[in-house]
């Protein structure tokens, strides 16, 4: 009998414990519509903006059941103290682990990385402002990123009190850090009055300084000022990128076939930077030469160049291919150019032969292809690199029924490819016979030339009479720097199309595919046509960018010509 009693006890206790276990792990209920709303914060206490604050702990509750461990971790305070967290229910307490400096405002953000138990994120951050004095510091830097950077995060630091060309990110912790919201704003409050330097940074490895080539960054166009006059500050960030300034580095050479050796390098290399000429191979003992006959980019894999040899390698031998800067710099897909005067790698001979591909010549535009780009390029494919660049003859590109042929230019971007390029853009809605005729073809691993090939197509352009135009002035107060253009972005979601303003400030997308677009400016300052997104080391401001956000729909056959664009500073 005793023994039933504590069986039933034991199942009892079991069942107890399961319940316990149950409620320390909220989850997220089973069954009914899925749980698309994020939370949010109900209330805090204190309410925000209070002076003399010492009556911790402050508490925040949530709308909803979160993720703990994701709110805890996503807690900030400015200036950086140590904090101490503990749970009721739904409620977040907080307490500082030692003293709060006195007369000092505090700044505790929740950023928006924290989640609900469904995995529902908020769109932006929430704060609480305090004073452990009678003052409350009011100044605010407020703004947005126009591309989808959500775990981007603002770094701001207090230049004033220091000599600013001596600040380095890298190893000097900000004053303080705002991060993005999936809606791209940024937030920073409870700011002294001073000088305010801003960077956009993807800090991915969450230790608030700026790793190069390995995280995202640009800087404001300007440094802030904070004052009694000027309490509330915005500022628009375009983009932040990944500023390498490291030249590219052979990793391996390894020999693919009797005549052919693949180099892989740690980065993508600029395909135009690629000649035949930097590249020499010879046997280790640096008796014997191998003629270098052809380089080229492989198609799949823009971190390797095959280098084709004028002779078989030995199987018996080793051997070190070496690249040098006399015969033009090879480069990174970024421009940062080999510096060494030569680099080289050591490898291994083959006798294998390669087992070429059937060679094949085609042309990217197809016979009686429609709606082809009018500022399209024309590009030749050999399926097999060629040992030296074969004869052009009889180019002939013109308008279908017309005699005059069209002037066009003609480049070898690598022996693989061949651009057609056409001197002036081709008309919207036309249709055009373009043939070549290629002689002398001699294709690597080959025991003869290729007879003449002539490709011959005939292609019509894309109407433009479908499209509509959209044309305006740009507005703005301040005077135009001498120096540099305006250029206004207009955005369909996917891309960015660019017009450049003329003196008066007037600007103009002559055909636009139907659609709402996004218009929004920036000021080109160093004439590259590109928006510079400015650096941390050596510093320099970015390009100032405006976030107009102007919404403006271009229909069909439509012309708007009328679209002003204010540029409120």
């Amino acid at each position: 009998m005793i023994i039933k009693i504590y069986r039933k006890f034991g199942i009892a206790l079991l069942a107890a414990v399961a319940m316990l276990a149950a409620c320390a792990n909220i989850k997220a209920p089973s069954g009914g519509p899925d749980d698309k709303t994020p939370p949010s914060v109900l209330e805090s206490v204190p309410k925000g903006n209070v002076t003399n604050f010492s009556k911790f702990p402050v508490e925040i509750s949530f709308s909803e059941w979160v993720e703990k461990a994701s709110v805890t971790e996503n807690v900030k305070i400015n200036p950086e103290a140590k904090l101490k967290f503990s749970w009721s229910g739904k409620t977040l307490k907080i307490r500082p682990a030692d003293s709060l400096a006195e007369n000092t405002t505090y700044c505790i953000s929740l950023e928006p990385g924290y989640r609900d138990i469904s995995g529902n994120n908020p769109s932006n951050e929430f704060s609480l402002v305090f004073s452990t004095g009678n003052v409350i510091d009011s100044g605010k830097i407020s703004g947005k990123i126009f591309t989808n950077a959500k775990d981007y995060s603002m770094l701001y630091y207090k230049i004033d009190e220091i000599n600013p060309d001596t600040l380095n990110i890298a190893v000097t912790k900000p004053a303080g850090r705002a991060k993005l919201g999936t809606s791209g704003t940024f937030n920073i409050q409870a700011l002294r009055n001073g000088k305010y330097r801003i960077f956009l940074l993807n800090d991915r490895n969450d230790d608030r300084c700026y790793n190069e080539g390995y995280e995202e960054v640009a800087a404001a166009c300007r440094d802030i000022v904070v004052s009694d006059s000027n309490k509330s500050n915005y500022i628009a960030f375009y983009n932040a990128k990944m500023h390498d300034k490291v030249p590219p580095e052979l990793q391996n050479a390894v020999a693919t076939g009797a005549r052919t050796v693949r180099l892989a390098f740690k980065e993508p290399i600029a395909e135009r930077s690629i000649r035949a000429e930097q590249f020499s191979v010879s046997d280790s003992a640096e008796s014997e030469k191998i003629p270098v006959v052809s380089a080229y980019r492989s198609g799949s894999d823009s971190s390797v160049i095959f280098v084709l040899l004028g002779q078989k390698l030995s199987a018996e031998k080793s051997y070190r291919c070496r690249i040098a800067i006399s015969a033009g710099a090879l480069a990174d897909s970024v421009g940062n150019a080999i510096k060494r005067d030569t680099i080289s790698e050591l490898f291994a001979g083959t006798d294998a032969e390669e087992t070429p591909l059937p060679m094949e010549i085609k042309c990217n535009t197809a016979d009686s292809a429609k709606n082809i780009a009018p500022d399209a390029k024309l590009i030749i494919n050999f399926s097999r690199p060629l040992l030296s660049e074969c004869k052009l003859a009889d180019i002939k590109l013109t308008q279908t029924g017309k005699v005059n042929s069209l002037a066009v230019k003609t480049e070898f971007i690598n022996s693989k490819r061949l651009e057609i390029i056409p001197e002036k853009e081709l008309s919207g809605y036309s249709e055009y016979d373009f043939s070549i005729t290629l002689r002398e073809i001699r294709p690597a691993f080959a025991d003869s030339i290729v007879p003449d090939t002539t490709i011959s197509i005939n292609f019509t352009t894309e109407d433009r009479r479908l499209f509509g135009s959209l044309a305006g002035k740009i507005k703005t107060n301040q005077a135009v720097p001498a120096v540099g253009k305006y250029i206004v972005l207009a955005y369909d979601g996917q891309k960015n199309y660019a017009a450049v303003c003329d003196d008066s400030l007037g600007w103009k997308f002559p055909a636009l595919h139907d659609g709402e677009y996004v218009l929004n400016v920036f000021f080109d300052a160093d004439g590259d046509g590109k928006f510079d997104c400015g650096d941390a080391t050596p510093f320099r401001f970015a390009e100032k960018f405006f976030m107009t956000e102007r919404k403006v729909k271009v229909i069909q056959r439509w012309n708007i010509d009328d679209c002003i664009i204010d540029l409120k500073d």
